[in-house]
């Protein structure tokens, strides 16, 4: 968060958040790639709102959520639970995963039809805690804090303890009051409509074309529309790239001087199933500062893949609606075990067997280009310079 107000007060955009062993890349269209997400259901298939999903230990688990008014709970496998698939239970019945946290922003009420109004609503303990105004039930003074009994509940979130309410709708109490719920988040970022996704990652440029990620993302928030969906929080998918070593693709990728070996992202070109979340786990961000509040930026970080609240959506970003991605390369284990960090009791060598399986699903080698680009655009010499000990391994005692 200090890192990102100093970014802010010297004028700066984009921060990126992500690990060493990580790189963004432009997420071009793959053979590969996962099914594309629904923006609607299809003809005949019902909506499932509000839902959860409860993982259980052997790959599957329970689907909770409303149809048609009635709640309903199945079980499936848990690669079929994303927003905007049409799963099915075991008895042939399916259900339309809605986008819970899209549809809520492009339903928000803009302002309080004549009702109470309450700001700075959280859920806990099941009951709604907010600052009322303008109260004509029961006559509260304006901003006095209250609690209301109310069966209306937003989608559970990996947060623990309180539950910050998205706002800009209307909530009913235990006996039929009408309450509106202040929208108090400046850009909820939803998905964008998968149709202008699709066709924007078809204009991405290559690795190695000399245009870069800051290039693409000042090209596409020139459209209005795209920098108000995408938001000033671009959540990015990552794809685990595993230690299977193959003589296949481009052999020639270093440049006169350099040896594939020494660069990760020339070196492995295997990875995991793409939107496989067991596997490759939660998204990375990207931050646009410039367009955050400077007192968002003295407030405590969630977590890495959700740094803020209201301004960073807990849900993954669906693949397929995704411009960017986030090459994460698990290494050899030598490179594996060597940082001394908050996370060194993961880092046996049973624990990097276990994340290497299911990584050497398909082969991606479209970042290879970026080397001999860089070599050709600050001079060899110079290069030779600024990536001096890349692959190796520097005693930490």
């Amino acid at each position: 968060m200090k890192c990102m107000s100093d970014f802010k007060r010297r004028n700066n955009t984009w921060v990126l958040l992500t690990d060493v062993d990580e790189y963004v890349t432009f997420n071009n269209i793959n053979e590969d790639d996962p099914n594309l997400q629904m923006d609607e259901a299809p003809d005949g298939i019902p909506t499932l709102s509000d839902w959860k999903f409860q993982k259980n230990s052997v790959g599957g688990g329970i689907v909770k959520g409303t149809a048609n008014g009635e709640l309903v709970s199945f079980g499936v496998k848990s690669q079929d639970v994303q927003y905007g698939n049409v799963i099915q239970d075991s008895s042939g019945n399916k259900y339309f995963l809605r986008d819970d946290f899209a549809f809520r922003d492009l339903t928000v009420m803009p302002q309080a039809p004549g009702v109470p109004t309450l700001k700075q609503s959280h859920i806990r303990d099941g009951k709604l805690y907010a600052n009322i105004y303008n109260d004509r039930y029961d006559g509260h003074n304006d901003g006095e804090q209250v609690e209301i009994e109310t069966n209306w509940r937003e989608p559970d979130t990996p947060a623990k303890g309180s539950t910050v309410i998205d706002g800009g709708h209307l909530v009913k109490d235990t006996i039929g009051r009408t309450y509106y719920v202040e929208r108090e988040i400046a850009l909820l970022p939803p998905q964008l409509n998968t149709r202008w996704a699709i066709e924007t990652r078809r204009r991405l440029p290559s690795v190695g074309n000399d245009a870069t990620i800051q290039d693409v993302l000042e090209d596409v928030f020139r459209d209005g529309h795209a920098r108000e969906a995408l938001g000033s929080c671009l959540a990015m998918p990552r794809v685990l790239f595993g230690p299977r070593e193959d003589e296949v693709g481009p052999k020639d990728a270093s440049p006169e001087g350099f040896a594939n070996s020494d660069f990760v992202t020339l070196r492995y070109h295997w990875h995991a199933k793409r939107e496989d979340l067991e596997t490759n786990k939660f998204q990375k961000t990207i931050i646009d500062v410039s367009r955050l509040p400077t007192n968002i930026l003295y407030s405590k970080a969630r977590n890495i893949h959700v740094p803020l609240n209201y301004y960073c959506r807990v849900t993954p970003p669906r693949y397929s609606a995704s411009l960017l991605r986030v090459n994460h390369y698990l290494d050899s284990f030598e490179a594996f075990s060597y940082r001394a960090d908050a996370r060194s009791f993961k880092r046996s060598k049973q624990h990097y067997d276990e994340k290497s399986t299911g990584t050497a699903v398909s082969i991606d080698d479209a970042i290879k280009p970026w080397l001999r680009n860089f070599v050709s655009s600050v001079g060899s010499e110079k290069a030779v310079i600024l990536l001096a000990g890349a692959g190796d391994f520097v005693s930490l005692e």
